[in-house]
């Protein structure tokens, strides 16, 4: 007797807990059915459309005083939205690339010891390159500039 006490103890409380998670999760609704499943949007990601291009190879300066140069070197890529601009970059690549190596050129080595100066030499590397574009292609054509590789010695 004691056992079949027990045993339907037990199951009493077995379905008490089930019957509270269902009612707690919202699992039933006025109407005894599952509630409408909801289709969850995912945010679009606003860089699906970027491209990126490498600006090879990469660049190379002397800088400093001339009794003891400093040689940096700079791996540079650049993001843009509109694939038309990163083909007229390719076409302007000889002025871009003369213009960045003088910005390059104009460093002074311990002034790009921080971190924020070389978060300064990339975002004038940037105008310096959307200028070219505004120039050449009618507008800036590239959004962001990135050091993927920054050496020096």
């Amino acid at each position: 007797m004691n056992k079949l006490v027990i045993g339907l103890g037990a199951l009493v409380l077995i379905l008490a807990t089930a019957l509270v998670t269902v009612l707690a999760t919202g699992m039933m609704n006025k109407g005894g059915a599952a509630p409408e499943v909801q289709e969850v949007k995912e945010k679009p990601n606003p860089f699906a459309e970027a491209k990126y291009k490498e600006l090879k190879p990469e660049f190379i300066v002397n800088f400093g005083p001339k009794a003891r140069p400093a040689y940096l070197m700079i791996d540079v890529s650049v993001s843009s939205k509109d694939e038309e601009a990163l083909k007229a970059l390719d076409q302007h690549m000889p002025v871009v690339r003369d213009r960045l190596l003088s910005l390059f050129a104009d460093q002074k080595a311990a002034e790009l010891q921080t971190s924020e100066a070389k978060e300064k030499l990339r975002e004038q590397a940037l105008a310096c390159i959307q200028e070219v574009m505004t120039e050449r292609y009618g507008s800036k054509g590239v959004d962001e500039v990135f050091f993927t590789r920054f050496v020096m010695q």
